[in-house]
């Protein structure tokens, strides 16, 4: 009995596995910016380079935009008025004094001030880009040869816009200007005309224009941006869910089957619980949905059919056809109120959910729960069993102390009978 119950409760542990992944495809397609897919396709009629690239989310409108970018964002860039021939060169030559004073390095990025103290007599212009690079500046520090051997120090800001210049200056003690930096490249904001619109942004990889649209801009041109859905991705999307579908009605035959040739049935033959999970998952499946727009009703109207099996296959010429017919109508048909996988994933939530105490739930308690008194019953059993051998253990020992008398008895007998005949042999 402990073995059946434990062979039924894998199969349930089986089941819920099962189920787990079936909606984690489900959710993967359960509203209609997941179910949805876009593909985004940018045509250059001005400019030497690509212009701009762009990538889409579901959320993006299928339409088109003109697109004119006139302006790219930069990062500042600053090099230092002094050169250096050597990085081990100290950063400046202060004035001869014991001790020398502190000085400091002063980078303000976007009005955020950081103040690095520096020692004018034994730092090292490498010393200073290490400390540079280490401090809360959001800057990058390096020193650069120009050519023939001189060296600057280059700090160069790490986000582009005109709200994050960068301005560097070393002070002396009295707060005087030693080294000043000139500005190699300034920091600029992008330019972007999206119909007819101009956009300036601090960054070059813009989000906030085109509804679930990224553009990542490249050079200065124009051109023209195509949203497009993408029904191969969706074709992809509902072969998914017919693939995990077939995969967890095959799980549940399999379970559930009985073979009238030789009589074999699965573990979780005759569960009606099971079965009517099974009865359920397929109702919803080829069932009408209700409250919809268009002409698209049944699964079955857009190429998805149950065969002799009761496996569902993808017409894809079908599919593709309602797609072109009425895109809008086909994600309804999946992911509305009562759309096919929003009813398939509640239903699941609730097998899944252990507070529910659902079918799922029930059944893995009292499986559980039995298997837990089978077993109390074994160690009683077990109890009983060496009690029993005990007693018995001890009427045997007593069975052998009363024929251990008994054979000492016989003896005895016979040798009186012994005795006896010799006596009357005597006696003759």
């Amino acid at each position: 009995q402990v073995q059946a119950k434990e062979t039924q409760l894998e199969s349930f542990q089986s089941l819920r596995t099962q189920l787990q992944s079936f909606q984690s495809t489900l959710q993967k397609m359960n509203t209609a910016s997941r179910f949805s897919a876009n593909t985004a396709n940018f045509s250059v009629t001005v400019g030497p380079g690509n212009v701009l690239s762009a990538s889409t989310t579901s959320s993006a409108s299928v339409g088109t935009h003109n697109i004119t970018v006139t302006a790219l964002a930069q990062a500042t860039n600053l090099t230092s008025n002094t050169t250096y021939s050597a990085t081990t060169d100290t950063i400046v030559q202060p004035p001869p004094m014991a001790p020398a004073p502190a000085y400091s390095f002063d980078i303000n990025v976007g009005g955020a001030m950081t103040q690095i103290v520096v020692d004018p007599a034994n730092d090292t212009i490498q010393n200073v880009v290490d400390a540079i690079n280490a401090s809360a500046a959001d800057v990058t520090a390096s020193i650069i040869d120009v050519g023939a051997g001189v060296l600057r120090i280059q700090i160069q800001g790490n986000q582009s816009g005109t709200a994050n210049a960068v301005t560097a200056v070393l002070n002396d003690d009295m707060g005087a200007p030693v080294d000043t930096f000139n500005v190699a490249q300034a920091e600029a904001d992008a330019s972007v005309t999206v119909g007819g619109t101009t956009f300036t942004r601090s960054t070059n990889t813009i989000s906030d224009i085109i509804t679930g649209v990224t553009l990542d801009l490249e050079s200065l041109g124009s051109g023209t941006l195509v949203i497009a859905s993408d029904t191969a991705e969706i074709t992809a999307n509902i072969q998914d869910f017919v693939n995990a579908f077939n995969t967890l009605i095959g799980f549940i035959d399999e379970q559930t089957e009985f073979n009238p040739e030789t009589f074999a049935t699965g573990t979780l033959f005759g569960n009606s619980a099971v079965q009517g999970l099974e009865t359920t998952l397929r109702r919803i499946a080829t069932g009408q949905v209700t409250g919809l727009a268009g002409n698209f009703e049944f699964l079955s109207q857009i190429g998805i059919t149950t065969q002799n099996d009761g496996t569902l296959f993808l017409d894809e010429v079908k599919l593709n056809d309602a797609l072109s017919a009425d895109l809008t109508n086909v994600v309804d048909l999946f992911t509305s109120t009562n759309g096919v996988i929003t009813l398939l994933d509640s239903k699941i939530s609730v097998l899944l959910d252990s507070s529910q105490k659902g079918l799922l739930t029930a059944e893995l308690d009292s499986l559980t729960g039995s298997i837990d008194d089978l077993n109390d019953t074994l160690l009683r059993m077990d109890e009983r069993l060496e009690l029993f051998e005990r007693n018995i253990r001890q009427e045997f020992i007593n069975l052998e102390i009363i024929l251990g008398k008994l054979d000492a008895q016989r003896n005895a007998f016979q040798l009186a009978l012994q005795n006896l005949g010799s006596f009357f042999d005597r006696q003759a």
